[in-house]
């Protein structure tokens, strides 16, 4: 919950990368990992200890303008940015929880 700016100024503090599942309300694929992927015990301790997590609906709100500064054409697509704003890796497309937590290990 917040606001973008809110999460780089998060990320800028703690050093931590932000974590963005970029979504549309529509999407087969981002239903199934919110409802396979992100509930995962493993991945949420995980995620939740290195990243600021950011669920954002890219057709709402701060969303297409975040979209369209991201690039992002498909859903869902997984970010990780750094405080400054900076795509640090870009992954397209629904990952289970062992991909998604390989992932998190990757970047962090």
């Amino acid at each position: 919950k917040g606001t973008w700016a809110e999460a780089k100024a998060e990320a800028k503090k703690t050093g931590k990368l932000i974590f963005v599942d970029a979504y549309a309300a529509w999407c087969g694929p981002c239903k199934w990992m919110a409802a396979n992927s992100f509930t995962d015990k493993n991945v949420g301790a995980y995620f939740n200890e290195k990243f600021i997590n950011v669920k954002m609906d890219m057709e709402k709100g701060e969303g297409p303008s975040l979209s369209s500064t991201f690039g992002i054409r498909v859903y869902p697509t997984l970010l990780f940015i750094n405080g400054d704003g900076k795509i640090i890796q870009k992954t397209e497309g629904a990952l289970d929880a062992n991909g998604l937590l390989d992932l998190g290990k990757k970047v962090k």
